[in-house]
């Protein structure tokens, strides 16, 4: 088992502290990772290559940078990896998100400025995917969306209606998706946009899977649908597919959608399942009947 957890031994120098322990939950190992004082780190996840090598990617913020993080908000510059081999740390590699994303005009960027500017995105991060060869790490970009909404006031003068701003969810923009080799070094990177969605929280939406010829499955379920898309390198192997997902009844239809969750379960085979209120198609939409049901769906990729 290991622990993990940042340490901030002064204000420009952050640590990343690494404990093993073993299954009486006595100390093993203890291992200091130090980072260059322009490299603020925010998140990240550890995967094991083997029994003497573990890899772990991450994301940081230029230190320049870090005052524009308001409180409770975290924003990064872009993702680091860094290889511990027999317990000590090789050289951490650093990607600027700027040079990652395909929808940025890099040539009108000068050398220096490549490494300084920052996009300042606000990600969630999924835990590292891996076979015996490749590790994909995904992390996904959203934003608050706000909608406007006029309330009717009477006064002196009459009805007035004035506009407000209300919180409508969080839009999700970007997913950038990056494989590493064993090593730690960033093999091929790629961005995939689905803008139409809204989730009234930031969770993880998009997971990925990598099957024994390396080509990445990237999924996500929504409503009475499953997402996928399938890359391997800079080829599209299949381009993004609506699979739907068949009712018990095929009269019902879904009312309201609560969460759900779409993961790998073992194998190949995954698991999809939440919460729905379904109705049936007797009687108006009014009068149908009702039921809040648990779904469960077992899926196989071939």
């Amino acid at each position: 088992l290991w622990i993990a957890s940042i340490k901030y031994t002064s204000k420009t120098e952050h640590v990343i502290l690494l404990t093993q322990l073993d299954r009486q939950g006595k100390q093993m190992e203890n291992i200091e990772l130090s980072f260059d004082k322009n490299y603020r780190i925010n998140h990240y996840r550890m995967t094991h290559i083997n029994k003497n090598k573990q890899l772990i990617i991450g994301t940081y913020i230029n230190e320049s940078e870090s005052h524009k993080m308001r409180y409770g908000e975290v924003i990064n510059t872009g993702v680091f990896s860094v290889l511990i081999k027999n317990g000590i740390a090789e050289e951490p590699q650093f990607y600027n998100f700027l040079l990652l994303s395909s929808q940025f005009d890099k040539q009108k960027v000068s050398g220096s400025a490549k490494k300084e500017t920052s996009l300042n995105l606000q990600l969630v991060l999924n835990e590292i995917t891996k076979n015996d060869s490749i590790n994909v790490f995904v992390g996904e970009v959203f934003y608050p969306e706000y909608r406007q909404e006029y309330a009717a006031n009477y006064g002196m003068y009459g009805y007035t209606t004035a506009p407000t701003s209300v919180f409508a969810g969080y839009r999700y923009q970007l997913a950038y998706v990056l494989t590493f080799s064993n090593t730690g070094e960033l093999i091929w990177n790629s961005q995939l946009q689905y803008s139409n969605l809204l989730v009234k929280s930031t969770r993880n939406v998009l997971h990925a899977y990598v099957d024994d010829n390396n080509d990445v499955l990237l999924y996500y379920g929504v409503g009475a649908e499953i997402i996928t898309t399938i890359l391997n390198g800079r080829n599209i192997v299949q381009p993004t597919e609506n699979m739907p997902i068949e009712m018990l009844s095929p009269t019902d239809r879904i009312v309201t959608q609560y969460t759900t969750h779409l993961k790998h379960w073992y194998d190949n085979n995954f698991i999809y399942y939440g919460y729905q209120v379904v109705a049936g198609s007797r009687g108006s939409k009014k009068t149908a009947r009702r039921r809040n049901i648990l779904f469960i769906n077992k899926l196989a990729y071939r």
